[in-house]
């Protein structure tokens, strides 16, 4: 913990007065047109639950990343992100956490005017905590996202849907009685409303997942919801929520996707991002 203490607080202090929508489209479109391959992207978050800052139960955290962009041409982009995390509450201290090389094809199939497939491949580098504790070398994860521009009901709204599957390497299959995770089949489901230098934003996941002695893991949901304004063309502020639960046998007790939208138990975070 402590040997990344000064490299974070280097990320943190890089991150902090920055600040834009990381994953705005027309960024990347605007670097094409302006020719200029390379993006930079940094941003900083502030999370924590609703829960007092004194209960057992409190979880607060600081969180920074970076994102280096190439674009090779309209369709092919190559980027690496490393991103870091302080934590107050818990296993206090600071953190890295994995590292992602990622390269995505923008135009793969486009059947109509509104309707776009893209594709995209990303190798984990393994620097956090957890990941060192299970032994993970390595994993990779492939993506398809559908994208339908629904300006014909609402302009500025917009529908992303990524199916993902994820295969992860780890030294041994276990750790002590622990079972660990090779496969993971995922589904994103987003919906984004952009009105002038504002956004509002929706997204919907589900995820199950394999041991690799086929074992299959209870399925798990998340959702989270974003409001999101353009401070300039570069820099943006959000404030939102995320929450997730793991579905198993009623019988066992309360089923814990009840909780799912109870407004006491989310994750509330703020961030601020830059973009060039």
């Amino acid at each position: 913990m402590k040997q990344c203490h000064y490299a974070l607080c280097a990320l943190f202090a890089t991150c902090l007065p920055l600040t834009a929508h990381a994953e705005s489209p027309t960024d990347e479109q605007a670097s094409v047109e302006n020719d200029q391959p390379w993006s930079f992207s940094a941003s900083s978050s502030y999370s924590r639950n609703a829960y007092r800052d004194t209960s057992y139960l409190a979880s607060r955290s600081i969180d920074a990343s970076v994102t280096l962009g190439y674009q090779f041409d309209d369709n092919w982009s190559l980027s690496a992100d490393i991103a870091g995390i302080h934590q107050f509450d818990g296993e206090k201290g600071q953190y890295w956490q994995n590292a992602w090389i990622k390269a995505k094809y923008a135009d793969l199939y486009q059947p109509t005017e509104n309707l776009s497939f893209s594709a995209g491949m990303r190798v984990l580098i393994p620097l956090s905590e957890t990941a060192q504790k299970s032994d993970l070398s390595t994993a990779i994860r492939a993506d398809l996202t559908l994208s339908y521009d629904m300006a014909f009901l609402l302009e500025g709204l917009n529908l992303t849907d990524s199916v993902r599957i994820r295969k992860n390497f780890h030294r041994y299959t276990t750790v002590g009685t622990t079972q660990l995770e090779e496969y993971r089949l995922s589904n994103s489901f987003g919906l984004t409303y952009e009105f002038g230098d504002w956004w509002l934003s929706t997204t919907i996941d589900s995820s199950t997942s394999w041991t690799y002695r086929g074992n299959e893991y209870s399925p798990e949901f998340s959702h989270s919801e974003e409001l999101g304004y353009n401070v300039t063309e570069n820099i943006s502020l959000a404030v939102g929520l995320t929450n997730s639960a793991r579905y198993f046998d009623a019988d066992r007790g309360p089923n814990p996707i009840d909780t799912l939208f109870d407004l006491d138990k989310p994750t509330y975070y703020l961030s601020i991002t830059y973009n060039y």
